[in-house]
């Protein structure tokens, strides 16, 4: 991934991430190419599974943005696998 796309993948994690804190990385690779993934209808690790079997590039494209944003101290990813942006004290959405 060339260092413009990479920098505008971080900025779509994260703005997906603060409108959905405590998504998960399942569902952030889901919503970042939802108009090239086809919801499968499952969630959590199975989901994760998934897409790193049949999506692998935007899977990991996905899990290095995450990194980048996790090393910048933008956001955090807690033991449950949900990821927050740093220092959100709000109420947690539901989502899907």
């Amino acid at each position: 991934m060339n260092l413009d796309n990479h920098n505008s993948k971080c900025n779509e994690v994260n703005d997906i991430i603060a409108s959905f804190p405590g998504i998960d990385t399942p569902m952030i690779c889901l919503h970042t190419f939802s108009n090239s993934i086809t919801d499968p209808g499952i969630r959590g690790t199975d989901l994760a599974s998934w897409l790193s079997d049949w999506h692998s590039d935007k899977w990991v494209a996905v899990c290095e943005a995450i990194d980048e944003l996790i090393e910048e101290g933008a956001v955090a990813f807690l033991d449950d696998g949900n990821i927050y942006p740093t220092g959100y004290q709000g109420a947690i959405p539901q989502l899907m």
